[in-house]
């Protein structure tokens, strides 16, 4: 684990009824991440998210925030939303901010413009909020969040039910938060294309338990490795070819002419030179990325029905 940890769990465990919802959980958020925290629904995702929060007691573990496990201390540099934003539905999205803020003493005028500002509310704040979509509620909630000058944003399922527009809105408003306002970002989710679209590290959890964590393109490609379709006229002799080459291994192959490689991508250029002049005829050479879904599926068994 870094020394330099934004947010860090060590051991953290949750039980209810007898039964463990997350057990044994370490992550590590490193300062200016956004970091995806990954599972299907009942992973244990929103619970570890509370836990985090101070919202509920953990049973064992700690909770480290840029490497204070104070409560009272720490969790002052945490903002956070879980679930549904708490609004006041016959109320602006003005007055909701300054009711927020009157619970801590009362909030300067101009902060709560900024913070409109800042969630692309501006022109919406003087309406009802029973009038917001769903997607001006999300960004109202984390306009909240926001009051508290966090330096740490952790949102529970931001773009959960959101149409493609709304789910826009929301990832663009994330990487704002994250680039212009310094903030590091947890960012709790079940849909693999949002997480790889938005997040640079991520973590795994399945039935409680974290099955991988780091950064996005590190878990793809481990050490630079890439797997690549090679279409032959002569399986047999780059069968032959491929078997002396220390840096390539197959993986697969089918009766076409198609064979399945593992390598690094660098070595694609020298791969087809050695094939070419053990006279084998090359009609393509066309890496396959790893995405998201295909690593998802790899370390968690799944068969991808639970999540999206």
């Amino acid at each position: 684990m870094s020394d330099e940890t934004a947010l860090q769990t060590v051991g953290l465990t949750k039980s209810y009824d007898g039964k463990e919802v997350v057990r044994d959980l370490s992550l590590e958020i490193l300062p200016g991440d956004i970091y995806g925290f990954l599972g299907p629904n009942g992973a244990g995702k929103t619970t570890t998210i509370r836990m985090v929060l101070g919202l509920i007691r953990k049973d064992a573990g700690t909770v480290r925030i840029f490497g204070s496990d104070r409560p009272h201390e720490s969790r002052r540099a945490l903002g956070g939303i879980v679930e549904t934003p708490a609004l006041y539905p016959y109320l602006t999205g003005r007055d909701n901010l300054k009711v927020l803020g009157a619970y801590s003493g009362g909030v300067d005028d101009k902060v709560i413009d900024k913070t409109l500002e800042t969630v692309r509310m501006t022109k919406r704040a003087d309406e009802l909020v029973k009038t917001y979509s769903l997607g001006m509620k999300q960004r109202m909630g984390i306009a909240q969040a926001l009051m508290t000058d966090p330096k740490i944003m952790i949102l529970d399922e931001p773009t959960n039910g959101l149409d493609p527009a709304g789910m826009r809105e929301v990832r663009e408003l994330i990487r704002e938060l994250n680039t212009e306002h310094k903030l590091t970002v947890f960012v709790s989710s079940h849909l693999l294309g949002e997480v790889s679209q938005l997040c640079n590290r991520v973590g795994i959890i399945q039935n409680g338990e974290l099955v991988a964590q780091g950064p996005v393109q590190e878990l793809l490609s481990p050490e630079g490795a890439m797997e690549v379709k090679l279409e032959v006229d002569d399986v047999e002799t780059a069968t032959f070819v491929v078997e002396k080459l220390e840096w390539a291994s197959s993986v697969g192959q089918a009766p076409t002419g198609e064979m399945l490689l593992r390598l690094t991508e660098d070595r694609c250029a020298e791969l087809n030179q050695q094939l070419v002049e053990s006279g084998v005829g090359v009609r393509a050479l066309i890496p396959q990325r790893m995405t998201l879904e295909d690593f998802f599926i790899e370390v968690t068994g799944s068969t991808g029905e639970q999540i999206e």
